[in-house]
């Protein structure tokens, strides 16, 4: 994607349907500025934030992930911008929640890869999209290209248009794409019709069950460790009824 087809395919993503929250951390501003840059982001753009800080990425997420740069750092983003664009979109047009999360090039050397995670959220599922860079043969400015150019992608691919080709990535530099189809009971939650979601460990789901006679365990459990079973299990112990663990959309 040139200069002139990154506009022609912003101007494609304008004339769709579809308007977006964009959460951003360490790289993805370019995308944002293409998307301004040709007339008709207001069709477009609900939202747009930039958690460049670590705190700013948590409390967006609820919880201190264990990794920053990560596809459930991506995922969480982009859940989390689906949500606001639902309530922001208030039901009249298709919505899409773009997490990215990436650690370019800097001012010193890093010890870990360049690298970036980008989600996509919608009502069908999450689609995840993950690239490693080979680290030394790009500057700054040209790792923030290609983190954007993939987070355009994305946005095109849900807008149902064509996915276009992301250039300058190497052989050795493969775009990962999966997707993951959602659940009719999670989109219902997702979108707000229900007020509660029931995750059995089976994988059932189930909405708006009552839990009576039980404690509830509430935190964000990302990753559930052997501490907070165990906690779970001293809860049950002590009030003398079945525990569940809760993790809170809104603390």
């Amino acid at each position: 994607m040139g200069s002139a087809s990154i506009a022609d395919l912003v101007a494609q993503i304008h004339a769709a349907p579809h308007m977006v929250v964009y959460e951003f951390a360490g790289a993805g501003s370019l995308a944002l500025l293409w998307l301004h840059s040709v007339g008709g982001s207001s069709r477009t753009i609900l939202e747009a934030t930039d958690h460049y800080a670590n705190a700013s990425t948590s409390d967006a997420l609820g919880h201190d992930p264990e990794q920053f740069v990560s596809a459930p750092v991506a995922a969480g983003l982009a859940q989390h911008a689906y949500q606001r664009a639902q309530r922001l979109a208030a039901g009249t047009v298709p919505v899409v929640g773009i997490g990215c999360s990436a650690a370019i090039s800097t001012d010193y050397v890093k010890r870990g890869a360049h690298r970036c995670a980008v989600a996509v959220c919608t009502r069908t599922g999450i689609t995840h999209y993950a690239c490693v860079f080979r680290k030394g043969t790009r500057s700054r400015a040209q790792e923030e290209d290609l983190v954007s150019r993939i987070v355009l992608r994305a946005l095109a691919e849900a807008c149902g248009l064509p996915a276009p080709v992301v250039p300058r990535l190497n052989r050795s530099e493969p775009l990962l794409v999966e997707s993951q189809p959602a659940t009719d009971a999670l989109d219902q939650f997702l979108q707000s019709a229900t007020d509660t979601l029931s995750v059995y460990p089976d994988g059932h789901m189930a909405p708006n069950e009552t839990h009576s006679g039980v404690c509830l365990l509430s935190g964000s459990f990302n990753p559930l460790h052997d501490g907070h079973v165990r906690l779970l299990q001293v809860a049950a112990h002590t009030l003398h009824r079945p525990a569940l663990f809760e993790l809170p959309v809104i603390n």
